[in-house]
C-alpha cells in the first residue's frame, strides 16, 4: 500500500514537473510579469501623487539596497513558472499531491449556483479567514516561522514587498486557494480577478502611504498603516494585525494594534538574512523549517508517551 501511494505521488509530481513547462512559455511568462509589473507601477504613481519622488519605492527601487535588490528579484521570480517550479522542488511535490487526492475525495463543485459577485466574495471571505489563521500560526508556529521570516526580513517598504514571500510558503497558499476554488465551483475568470483585488491591496498596504482609514481600516480593509504595525520592530506591536484582506478578523480575534503614531522601523531584530544573498535566504530558511518539522517528528512519540504514563 504505501508503496503504491509513493508510486502515485512520484507520477504526479512528474506530470506537475511536465504542465509547468508546457503551461508557462517565456511568452506566457513575460505577459504575467508585465501585468504584475502594470499594477505595481499604478501603486507607485499613486503613491508619488500623496507623498512625493523622494520618499516614493520607485526610487527606492532604481536606487536598490540589499534588502530592495530582493524585493525586485523576488518580484520577477514570484510572477513566473520559476516561482512554482521553485515551490514544488521544495516541497517534493507534496502539497500538490495532497491537493490532488482531497480533490478526489471531496466534490469538485458544491453547487453554489448564485450570482457571479456572491460567489467570488463567499470564496474571497473563506480564503480570508483561513488566511488569517495561517498568517497568525506563521508567527506563532516556530516550524513556520522559518518560512515566513523571509518577508519580514525587508527593512524598508516597497510596493513590491508583498510579493517577497518564500517559495514553499507560496506553493502552500497556491494549493489551499486552488482546493476552495474547486470545491465552491469557482470561474476561472472569477478567481484571477479576485488574486489580482488581494494583490492590488498587498502593493498599497506595502507601499510607503502609512493611511489608516480609521473604522473602515478597522472593521473592513486592512489599511497600509495597519499592516506597517505588523512589520514594525517594537515589541509593543508585536502578534498583531494578522488580516490579508478583511482586518475584521483582528477586531474579532483580538489581535487588531493601532497606535496614533506612523512607524519609522521595520524587519527582523538581530537576524542573520539581508546578508548574503537571495539563494542563502530561502536556503536558510528551508533548511529551518525541514530541522523544526524532523524534531517535532522526532519529539512526538516522547511527548504522547509523557502525557499517557506522566511521572509521579
Amino acid at each position: 500500500m504505501m508503496k503504491d501511494n509513493i508510486v502515485e505521488w512520484y507520477k504526479s509530481t512528474q506530470g506537475i514537473y511536465n504542465k509547468l513547462f508546457l503551461a508557462f512559455p517565456p511568452g506566457i511568462i513575460f505577459q504575467v510579469i508585465l501585468v504584475a509589473a502594470t499594477f505595481s507601477f499604478a501603486a507607485m504613481i499613486i503613491e508619488i501623487l500623496f507623498i512625493g519622488w523622494l520618499k516614493s519605492s520607485l526610487r527606492k527601487l532604481l536606487k536598490p539596497n540589499v534588502t530592495a535588490r530582493i524585493d525586485i528579484l523576488t518580484f520577477l521570480i514570484m510572477n513566473s513558472s520559476i516561482s512554482s517550479l521553485l515551490g514544488l522542488i521544495l516541497s517534493i511535490g507534496l502539497f500538490e499531491y495532497l491537493q490532488g487526492k482531497i480533490s478526489a475525495i471531496l466534490p469538485s463543485d458544491l453547487g453554489f449556483n448564485t450570482h457571479p459577485i456572491l460567489h467570488a466574495l463567499l470564496f474571497l471571505i473563506i480564503i480570508d479567514f483561513m488566511d488569517y489563521w495561517i498568517h497568525r500560526l506563521s508567527h506563532e508556529s516556530k516550524i513556520l516561522w522559518n518560512l515566513h521570516q523571509f518577508h519580514h526580513a525587508a527593512k524598508e517598504m516597497t510596493v513590491i514587498t508583498s510579493h517577497r514571500n518564500h517559495p514553499m510558503e507560496v506553493a502552500i497558499h497556491a494549493a489551499k486557494h486552488a482546493l476552495i476554488a474547486s470545491l465552491l465551483g469557482l470561474p476561472i475568470i472569477e478567481f484571477t480577478s479576485i488574486l489580482v483585488l488581494r494583490s492590488v491591496l498587498a502593493g498599497l498596504k506595502h507601499s510607503q502611504l502609512q493611511w489608516k482609514w480609521n473604522w473602515f481600516g478597522k472593521w473592513v480593509l486592512q489599511s497600509p498603516h495597519l499592516h506597517w504595525v505588523h512589520h514594525s520592530t517594537d515589541p509593543a506591536h508585536y502578534n498583531s494585525n494578522y488580516a490579508t484582506l478583511f482586518s475584521t478578523w483582528d477586531a474579532l480575534f483580538g489581535t487588531y494594534c493601532s497606535p496614533k503614531q506612523d512607524i519609522k522601523n521595520i524587519g527582523l531584530v538581530n537576524e542573520r538574512l539581508n546578508s548574503r544573498g537571495f539563494i542563502y535566504d530561502i536556503w536558510i530558511c528551508y533548511w529551518g523549517f525541514l530541522h523544526d518539522c524532523a524534531w517535532a517528528v522526532y519529539q512526538f512519540p516522547q511527548k504522547i508517551y509523557s502525557q499517557t504514563f506522566p511521572k509521579k
